[in-house]
């Protein structure tokens, strides 16, 4: 099915959040003279700071830690760190608010450049459920295990995974250099690579981040410089393109701009009595009128009997502004309108949730169950859904977090993993101490419970419950 470009438009548009919608508006204002803004967000308006409640465990390197060792690789060296530097980013004040530092559509960007390769659609299907595995650095911080189990448990699909990491080397292709990378190391090594010219000083680089980044980061030059017989204008030739190399893909100095970005909720859910929840929109974006001036204007243009050539390019210039302000102003009562109905229909399906704030009270739901209620289609609620937080009476949470796809126990009973996780960890809390069960042994136990997951599963689950190994577990007493 072919879209117009007004339909393409309103897709764009109900994926936007509300800094995004924000930006998108007053841009839309300074493109069309037809539009004003009418009352913008009041100032006054003091919010107060939500936490995310969905983020991931990891055990790889964070930002803040790839930040601290690449400091210690360049505070030696004032004068390339004067063309680089690497600072922890200042904490802004942005209305009580926490901040992201994230790209600006960088993602786009990389799905865009997903859909100009020679690869098949299911690949590039693949490659666009990986970008949006990536963090905001850029980094991919899953595991193929992970990602992988991801895909079979919330999208009943099943992907080899030799398939699965030709699609992340795909990703690594790409521009920004070092985008997907899983830790600093790979990183800064898919930079180097990216570099054509293939020079003494780059495989130096290379051979250095590849062996001794750790001994690069105690300065420990003359060990780096013997292991790899290095000369001295060689080892520092090739030290000042380490560090000039970006430690976050779309992060600080990086080639994609960055800005700072509110994680601002999109809903308000209010519980008013035992069984009765409230919803409505949490934010207010700008306000759009049309200029009457320039309404005044097209109306006198229109009322010329015998225009001339320039006047009837003026007329055609208004109207074409005119109606392109009418049909902005319909798509945003339409976004809105989209938006309510899917997160009523979250609300309708997930109502012991939102009365209890429990997760394990949480429904298996998929896209499909809420575009059937909806009547809009499974993409249309994936638009609405994608990076969108509602506030709750016991906290923000991500809507996405909300979809799970349905896993069928022995006796034919559909759960969710939040059922799992938790049956889990009563089965740690009820073991013995002086001899814990391993994730095998947790495996077997659930199996009997009526739940048959892998081992890597319930290894990705005790990380997510932050519950340690069996051997960390074990108490000798």
């Amino acid at each position: 099915m072919n879209l117009s470009p007004q339909q393409i438009q309103l897709l764009q548009f109900i994926q936007y959040n509300s800094a995004e919608l924000d930006k998108e508006l007053r841009d839309e204002v300074l493109d069309n003279p037809m539009l004003e803004i009418l009352q913008d967000t009041p100032e006054n308006q003091e919010p107060q700071e939500y936490d995310r409640t969905d983020e991931e465990n990891n055990d790889t390197l964070t930002s803040e830690e790839t930040g601290e060792l690449m400091d210690r690789i360049l505070q030696d060296d004032e004068e390339t760190a004067e063309d680089y530097q690497l600072t922890q980013s200042q904490d802004t004040d942005l209305s009580g608010f926490p901040t992201l530092a994230e790209s600006v559509d960088f993602r786009k960007n990389l799905q865009q450049q997903i859909h100009l390769l020679d690869i098949d659609t299911s690949q590039k299907s693949l490659c666009e459920y990986i970008i949006n595995s990536l963090d905001d650095d850029g980094y991919l911080r899953m595991s193929n295990d992970d990602l992988l189990d991801n895909l079979a448990f919330y999208h009943n699909l099943f992907i080899a995974e030799s398939e699965l990491q030709d699609a992340v080397e795909t990703i690594q292709s790409l521009d920004p250099p070092g985008i997907g990378a899983r830790d600093l190391q790979e990183c800064l090594l898919l930079q180097l690579e990216s570099k054509h010219a293939k020079t003494e000083c780059i495989q130096a680089a290379f051979e250095i981040v590849k062996s001794h980044l750790q001994d690069l980061a105690q300065k420990s030059y003359v060990k780096i410089q013997h292991q790899l017989h290095l000369s001295e204008t060689e080892l520092k030739c090739a030290i000042q393109l380490i560090q000039k190399l970006n430690p976050k893909p779309v992060g600080l100095n990086s080639t994609a701009q960055t800005k700072s970005q509110q994680i601002i909720p999109e809903f308000v859910i209010e519980r008013i009595d035992s069984d009765k929840l409230n919803i409505s929109l949490a934010t207010q974006q700008v306000q759009l009128k049309l200029n009457k001036e320039k309404v005044e204007e097209l109306d006198k243009q229109k009322s010329i009997k015998r225009a001339g050539k320039s006047q009837k390019a003026a007329l055609q210039y208004l109207q074409s502004k005119f109606d392109s302000a009418k049909w902005l102003m319909e798509m945003i009562q339409q976004r809105e309108n989209n938006m309510l109905d899917v997160m009523k229909s979250i609300v309708l399906f997930q109502k012991k949730f939102f009365l209890t704030g429990d997760r394990n009270d949480l429904k298996p739901m998929v896209l499909k169950d809420i575009a059937d209620l909806t009547g809009l289609n499974a993409s249309t609620i994936s638009r609405v859904t994608s990076s969108k937080y509602a506030l709750t009476d016991f906290g923000v949470i991500s809507l996405k977090s909300l979809f799970q796809q349905a896993m069928s126990k022995s006796d034919g009973k559909q759960v969710t993993n939040q059922e799992i996780m938790a049956r889990l960890k009563e089965l740690v809390d009820a073991e013995n101490k002086l001899e814990p069960l391993s994730d095998l042994q947790i495996a077997v136990e659930l199996e009997k419970s009526g739940y048959p997951i892998a081992r890597r599963t319930v290894a990705k689950y005790r990380e997510i419950l932050k519950i340690e190994n069996a051997q960390n577990r074990k108490q000798n007493f």
